[in-house]
């Protein structure tokens, strides 16, 4: 009975040594061009900061170890430092809050492996070497497209459908009509448009 006794204080000493305590991570925004004024934007507000800029868009709110932003711990005792070296690593994602105010731009995500490959190639462009899965939780109103139709169908789309007469690249949309063209001649697929 004693040794039980024993056995329970001990994995309760274990516990004492191993509980974590509860941390205040201090986060990094991002103020691209398409975001919201900060007046508007759930990035400032989440943020409370006196650091919030009223003349800046606020677009991102970052939480994570990625170079461009990484977050901060800031401990009980007052003691900061980054969050990659409180938890003596770095995340393989990044945790974004976004507030839009325009449309973004088409963006690709590469997996893992080609990730990598293009952070050793070129580091001052792609800053890590994770993939970029996403994953969206829409907190207001939100619209967005995900993936392509067919090239074929997208030509068609632009030739003949209103509402795209904002794609004004008359060189580029030639180009693209004469490589589509090109490609269904190749693998003998109609499609009329």
């Amino acid at each position: 009975m004693a040794e039980e006794k024993k056995e329970v204080l001990e994995r309760k000493n274990d516990k004492k040594k191993t509980k974590q305590e509860l941390v205040k991570l201090q986060l990094q925004a991002q103020n691209y061009a398409w975001g919201k004024p900060s007046n508007e934007s759930k990035v400032a507000q989440l943020l409370k900061s006196k650091d919030v800029n009223p003349n800046l868009p606020y677009a991102e709110l970052w939480m994570g170890t990625h170079v461009s932003g990484p977050s901060r711990v800031q401990l009980l005792d007052g003691t900061i430092q980054l969050l990659s070296e409180y938890i003596h690593n770095d995340l393989p994602f990044l945790f974004k809050v976004l507030s839009v105010n325009e449309s973004l731009s088409i963006q690709a995500h590469p997996n893992k492996e080609l990730a990598a490959k293009l952070h050793q190639k070129r580091p001052d462009v792609y800053k890590d070497g994770n993939h970029k899965p996403e994953m969206a939780i829409a907190l207001t109103k939100f619209e967005a497209m995900c993936g392509f139709r067919p090239l074929n169908q997208i030509a068609h789309f632009l030739k003949h459908v209103k509402g795209y007469s904002f794609v004004t690249y008359t060189k580029l949309l030639t180009f693209f009509f004469l490589l589509i063209e090109t490609e269904l001649t190749k693998k003998k697929k109609g499609f009329i448009f």
